[in-house]
């Protein structure tokens, strides 16, 4: 598992429909203000992991028919997401948003959120006059559901989807949600132009590029309309050996091990600070190192430029090459491979 992945742990996507009913029961829910998403973006360097606060991700727990599809090898440590929820506005106590399903962006879900308190002694993960926000669907194909959630802390929320009337409807899922958030490797342009302007990050010295790294493409998607958690993005294999003011690569494009669309070799420019236009060659451009070992740097990320055309062939590229005159470029996140 990448370094990336490693660094951080979604706590409730380890947990059974059980215990995230019980941790629902034993928490009280946080005023319904807190459901809102600020659209705040913290980058941490350390741990190497975008936090976007443009939506809630959701999965379903782990155990269940729909938590299968997205933890199809048991639990993982970092949720992907199957839906995502964002709220934006508190009108006359009601929360509203926008809801959409396993990236289906055609059919959005046009929710409503009200604070209550639980009536009745029939479930469960519910103790009777318990507070909790039910969110139910104005339109359709969604109006058959509704979600009972906590919002548990800052960034976390547990819910339980019904199919029917509330408060009598039939239970049919339980899920966790927590503020959008993916580790580096499935960052996109966007998150690494804000990465390239932080204190600390530097240009990346040839001398010290030397070696093995491995990493992904990045994609041009917009991070606040898509679930980044869920891209698979394009592997990046290099091999570099620094001199001069060029870091010389040797490259392989592929969706993982063995499975290369497109190998070549190429340069790397070096300059005072991150440049979007620079790079003349067939593989060229500028990249900057992030700041964890001064004397050693483990990561690396920056802006390609090439007119190799091969990978333009391959399904999918539009998310990936940007337009560059008669060239197009590649964003690209690496770390040094373990023993390197």
């Amino acid at each position: 598992m990448p370094p990336s992945d490693r660094s951080r742990t979604d706590a409730l996507a380890i947990l059974t429909t059980a215990e995230l009913q019980k941790r629902f029961r034993d928490s009280p829910t946080l005023p319904i203000e807190r459901l809102l998403n600020t659209g705040s973006v913290r980058l941490d360097v350390g741990r190497r992991h975008v936090y976007r606060d443009s939506f809630w991700k959701g999965s379903f727990a782990r155990d269940t028919a729909l938590g299968r599809i997205e933890f199809p090898w048991g639990a993982r440590p970092f949720a992907q997401g199957s839906f995502w929820k964002r709220f934006d506005r508190i009108e006359n106590g009601v929360c509203r948003g926008h809801v959409v399903n396993y990236e289906l962006h055609s059919v959005p879900g046009d929710p409503e959120v009200r604070a209550l308190s639980y009536p009745k002694a029939d479930r469960a993960y519910f103790t009777p006059g318990a507070p909790f926000l039910l969110l139910n669907y104005r339109n359709d194909p969604y109006r058959i559901v509704y979600d009972t959630i906590k919002v548990i802390g800052p960034d976390q929320a547990i819910g339980v989807m019904h199919l029917g009337t509330f408060p009598e409807g039939l239970e049919f899922a339980t899920f966790f949600m927590e503020r959008h958030n993916y580790p580096f490797l499935k960052m996109s342009a966007a998150d690494f132009r804000m990465l390239a302007a932080l204190p600390g990050v530097e240009p990346v010295r040839p001398a010290a590029a030397g070696g093995e790294w491995e990493g992904t493409l990045l994609s041009l998607a917009d991070p606040d309309r898509v679930l980044l958690s869920k891209v698979n993005p394009l592997r990046l294999r290099v091999t570099a050996d620094g001199a001069d003011s060029l870091i010389r690569f040797r490259y392989r494009v592929g969706w993982g091990e063995g499975a290369d669309l497109v190998a070549g070799s190429g340069s790397l420019a070096v300059s005072e600070e991150f440049d979007e236009s620079a790079g003349q060659a067939s593989f060229s451009g500028s990249a900057v190192f992030l700041p964890r070992s001064a004397g050693h740097p483990d990561a690396m990320a920056g802006r390609w430029v090439t007119s190799d055309g091969r990978l333009l062939g391959f399904p999918g590229m539009h998310q990936y090459a940007e337009p560059a005159g008669d060239r197009f470029g590649f964003y690209f996140f690496l770390e040094r491979r373990p023993g390197d």
